[in-house]
């Protein structure tokens, strides 16, 4: 099915062909931020309000260009199906056999660097449609603040196709939507000196990732920060854009982390941030 590049779960209508979006009643997202990288957990919620089942839909998002996807969830109603990464023709054969069949399947494919698009067959009539993509890409360093750059898309911009009607977005929208809640993690190898959004209100808690917790002078970290919308039924009209400052961001770090379970298995990383030369240097 031919799509426009707009966020959200659409089908066609059988008789007219007619492009139809299926409401949003939530959208969460939930980022860490490690020094230069970012793992990020998008979940949205959709239910089919027509009066019968959908033989099929597509949901398209937009995501980090260059992310990788390491986490794809699917749940309709009750039943829960977890990706697994197929070639693109076996991946295809397995959807489109389960569609045949009338089961429950959904089969995510990139469309281009920064549009991924999941075809999600076989929606019982009032049934709800939980997405969740967890990815994780390496941050951009922001020259003009000499901050780390963390971008979550919102809404299809002009960079990304053609721009949506927001009014006909808008109606898809249910007066109960819980709206769009965001919370970001932030660790870095040196105090961070600041924590803001170009974009969107926030609220910036420093020393903890806990917001509202009240700290003693041992607990505070100057390394960790935590940051939430400040609205929560702020729109998804634009990127939400978060610049994150530390102390040594321009200088080289060497990261070594465990293996969750292999105690004895470790791993480690140089970090060569970009460094900007002093006016003794370039005499």
């Amino acid at each position: 099915m031919a799509l426009p590049m707009i966020c959200g779960i659409a089908h066609r209508h059988v008789d007219h062909g007619d492009l139809l979006w299926l409401p949003r009643i939530a959208l969460t997202a939930e980022a860490v931020i490690c020094q230069n990288s970012s793992r990020l957990t998008l979940k949205q919620t959709f239910v089919n309000s027509e009066k019968k089942a959908l033989d099929e839909a597509v949901y398209t998002f937009p995501l980090y260009e260059g992310a990788a996807v390491v986490a794809f969830t699917c749940t309709i109603q009750d039943q829960v199906i977890l990706g697994k990464i197929k070639d693109k023709n076996t991946a295809r054969q397995v959807y489109e056999s389960a569609k045949a069949q009338g089961n429950r399947a959904a089969l995510m494919v990139q469309r281009r660097p920064d549009i991924w698009t999941t075809e999600v067959c076989t929606i019982p009539a009032g049934a709800k449609v939980e997405v969740e993509i967890t990815l994780v890409a390496e941050l951009k360093h922001d020259s003009q603040v000499d901050g780390l750059r963390f971008v979550l898309p919102t809404n299809i911009a002009p960079r990304y196709g053609e721009q949506p009607d927001m009014e006909t977005m808008g109606a898809t929208i249910l007066p109960d939507s819980k709206g769009f809640e965001l919370t970001i993690a932030v660790t870095m190898t040196s105090a961070i000196t600041s924590m803001q959004s170009p974009s969107h209100p926030v609220v910036v808690g420093m020393g903890t990732h806990t917001l509202n917790k009240s700290l003693s002078k041992e607990e505070h970290d100057v390394c960790k920060g935590y940051v939430t919308l400040s609205q929560k039924d702020t729109a998804l009209d634009k990127d939400f854009v978060l610049i994150v400052s530390s102390a040594d961001i321009g200088q080289p770090q060497a990261i070594v982390e465990t293996h969750p379970t292999l105690g004895n298995n470790q791993r480690a990383v140089l970090l060569s941030g970009p460094q900007v030369p002093d006016a003794t240097d370039l005499t």
